[in-house]
């Protein structure tokens, strides 16, 4: 390592070391200094655009100081697509802020040998060797500290929600004062709590809402002065001094009332008002709010807003949220058809059992109305939802579009809704599109839908083999007790269907259904126990 390798930076007029030489020891240095950083993620042009839209989307509204992670991540990505002069730029900014930046450094370095340039990577190189030789550091800035915020933030951005955990939990470790890693790993903690079963989310909310509530204490300290707060809301006439600090506390607080099944805070809602008010035209808070309300379930405000953030800016997730939306709205309107069916249904009985009506004369009226019944309540004869849902395919394969044909969330989305308008090619076509993503999660959930969808269509052959992929990465979601119980019942059907087989096909899925949830051994061994029993009393 440069730091303790004992080889000296090269002086101006020595003789320049080579390129290999140069790139090992910037490696070098990384490896063990910053382990590892982003150098190790790598992914094709589509998905690394895809990833720059989207950090450039967010990082207008973040206050300047706070930017550092942003401009060091879009550089990186600008890196990856060759554009270096581009990158050279975001690094620059970045380093603006913080000249002891040691991963804008380092990917900086970087840049400049993988263009060829190794005499400009030598006073990044002495930088470097300069911060790694620092025995004191100011709290709240240590090097290391800040290198593992700067790597969580980018590991966070491209979906390795678990690896930025460690890694803010390590910079807070590393530096206690390193405010804005407890932003961070509450926005972590707030995706990861998707995945866990329910009994485990309310911890995992509670801890992130503590995190984010100290950094909004401290940062207001620093920031606005007077007496620590843990509420983001201004004082006097001073504005929001972190708006993704108050959009991350809102959607914390309205996460845990929606878990524990309890109404929605006063707190929360002046936050929403609060954001509105002072950045209501900005396409990423009506996007943020409109996607909020829609959760919350406010659908016709959240149409709204989502409406106006589309026609601010045409991006795949500004659409794909609004496609969601439309589709929450439109169920629910089909819902209350039902509803409204059914109650009339129920009135006419009524009306002929007071008017004496016989049993006979009603069942003959209720089988000349079946028809009627079952347009109102099936899928099939239900042509305003499935026009509706028609819609919503074009909305997301628009958003598909502007991801440029990749984007894991869409595809999941396309999967389900093909699959309720009975385009069983086009449905797993989408979810087998996602099966092939690096990340881990999004395969397990892709097997598991279409596997479930498979078994419904009685595709049993097919069902059988990616239900055994969907078994095979349960680990993946392991807490997640719904998704277990699903590949439970699933592995149950499946040990049914084979049942008059005599190629043990049957036992081997029964035992999966076992191996799922041992408590079904348990039970299955009383059952036995009690029939052996009443056998023996006959």
């Amino acid at each position: 390592m440069l730091a303790h390798g004992g080889a000296r930076a090269p002086e101006r007029n020595s003789k320049p070391f080579d390129l290999d030489d140069a790139a090992y020891k910037i490696e070098h240095f990384l490896k063990d200094f910053l382990s590892h950083y982003t150098q190790n993620l790598k992914g094709d042009r589509v998905s690394i655009q895809n990833h720059l839209d989207r950090v450039s989307f967010e990082c207008r509204l973040v206050p300047d100081t706070c930017k550092g992670p942003y401009y060091n991540l879009i550089g990186y990505l600008y890196s990856l697509l060759g554009k270096s002069d581009k990158a050279e730029k975001c690094y620059n900014s970045a380093l603006k802020l913080n000249p002891d930046d040691t991963v804008s450094l380092a990917n900086k370095a970087r840049n400049h040998i993988g263009g060829g340039d190794v005499e400009k990577a030598y006073p990044v190189l002495r930088k470097l060797k300069e911060i790694s030789n620092k025995t004191t550091n100011t709290p709240g800035a240590h090097p290391l500290s800040l290198a593992q915020s700067s790597m969580a933030y980018a590991h966070e951005k491209l979906g390795l929600s678990c690896s930025a955990l460690r890694l803010y939990e390590a910079a807070l470790q590393t530096d206690p004062f390193n405010f804005t890693s407890y932003l961070g790993k509450a926005e972590v903690l707030l995706k990861l709590s998707q995945h866990v079963g329910r009994s485990h989310r309310v911890a995992m909310l509670e801890r992130a809402i503590k995190s984010v509530r100290l950094f909004i204490t401290e940062h207001n300290v620093m920031n606005l002065g007077d007496k620590a707060r843990v509420s983001p809301l201004p004082r006097s006439d001073k504005g929001v001094n972190h708006i993704q600090a108050v959009v991350i506390l809102m959607q914390l607080l309205n996460e845990r009332s929606r878990v524990t099944r309890s109404s929605y805070t006063v707190e929360a809602y002046e936050y929403i008002g609060l954001l509105l008010s002072q950045f209501g035209e900005d396409p990423y808070i009506l996007y943020t709010i409109g996607t909020e309300k829609r959760n919350m379930g406010e659908l016709e405000e959240s149409l709204l807003l989502l409406q106006k953030a589309v026609n601010c800016q045409e991006l795949g997730i500004v659409y794909h949220s609004y496609a969601q939306t439309m589709l929450r709205l439109e169920r629910d309107k089909h819902e209350e058809r039902v509803r409204k069916s059914a109650s009339q249904q129920k009135s006419r009985e009524d009306i002929g059992e007071a008017e004496g009506e016989t049993g006979e004369s009603r069942k003959k009226k209720n089988a000349s109305s079946k028809g009627e019944k079952s347009h109102a309540v099936a899928f099939e004869g239900d042509d305003e939802l499935k026009r509706a849902y028609i819609e919503v395919v074009k909305l997301l394969k628009h958003a598909l579009t502007l991801c440029r044909g990749h984007s894991v969330a869409i595809s999941m989305e396309l999967g389900g809704i093909y699959a309720s308008l009975n385009r069983k090619g086009d449905a797993e076509a989408q979810y087998l599109k996602v099966s092939e993503s690096s990340d881990q999660l999004s395969r397990a959930i892709a097997y598991r839908k279409l596997g479930l969808y498979l078994l419904k269509t009685h595709d049993m052959e097919k069902a059988e083999d990616i239900i055994e992929k969907a078994i095979a990465l349960k680990d993946v979601d392991r807490n997640n007790e719904d998704s277990i119980k699903e590949l439970q019942n699933a592995a149950e059907l499946l040990g049914n269907y084979f049942a008059s087989e005599s190629n043990g096909k049957s036992k081997y899925w029964s035992d999966k259904a076992i191996e799922l949830n041992p408590e079904n051994l348990v039970d299955e061994i009383q059952a036995k126990t009690s029939k052996s029993s009443k056998e023996k009393k006959k």
